[in-house]
Order: structure tokens, then C-alpha cells, then sequence
């Protein structure tokens, strides 16, 4: 229901092309956003929620679980935008743990 930035690419460059996206990947997303300091800020908040994680995962078992769940999506997100990071770790990882 929400307006990405693959679905402004898609209809900006390729009007013509119904049947696959195309997407970003964090450069190209950070680029798009902010220029050449978008880039570093997106790197940035990617390493500081990591950073994040990895505390959270030495104090209790739950934070080691969504942890290890999030280390292929990191892993994963450099091909990706930032939404295929925080879509799996909200619905997955911390609402899975939750539940």
C-alpha cells in the first residue's frame, strides 16, 4: 500500500516493463535518498543496528535468537534496499519471538 523506491524506479525508467522490478541495493538506495552522504548514513544506521543486536544477543537467550535469525539478512541486505532488513526483523524475528 506504500510508495518504495523500487516502485518510483519502475515507473521513472522502466514504463514500459510489467512483469519483473527492478530494485536498489543500500548504495543505490542511500544515493537516491541523500547523495553521497545518504550512502554513509544508511551503511551507518545498518552497522549501528548490528552493533545493536550483537549487545542485545550476549545479554539473554531471546536477543542471541533474533541475532543469529538477522546475521543472513545482513548478510543478504547489501544486494537488497533497507526494507528487506527491517521487513524480516520486525515481522520475523522480534514479533516470532514474542509470540
Amino acid at each position: 500500500t506504500g510508495y518504495s523506491n523500487q516502485t518510483w524506479f519502475m515507473d521513472t525508467f522502466f514504463t514500459n516493463v510489467h512483469s519483473t522490478k527492478y530494485g536498489f541495493t543500500l548504495v543505490g538506495e542511500g544515493y537516491v535518498n541523500g547523495g553521497y552522504f545518504g550512502i554513509v548514513m544508511i551503511f551507518m544506521l545498518t552497522g549501528f543496528l548490528m552493533r545493536f543486536l550483537y549487545i542485545n544477543a550476549q545479554r539473554n537467550i531471546y536477543g542471541m535468537l533474533i541475532y543469529l535469525y538477522m546475521i543472513p539478512i545482513f548478510i543478504y541486505s547489501t544486494r537488497a534496499d533497507f526494507a528487506n532488513i527491517l521487513s524480516p526483523l520486525l515481522k520475523y524475528a522480534i514479533l516470532g519471538t514474542l509470540v
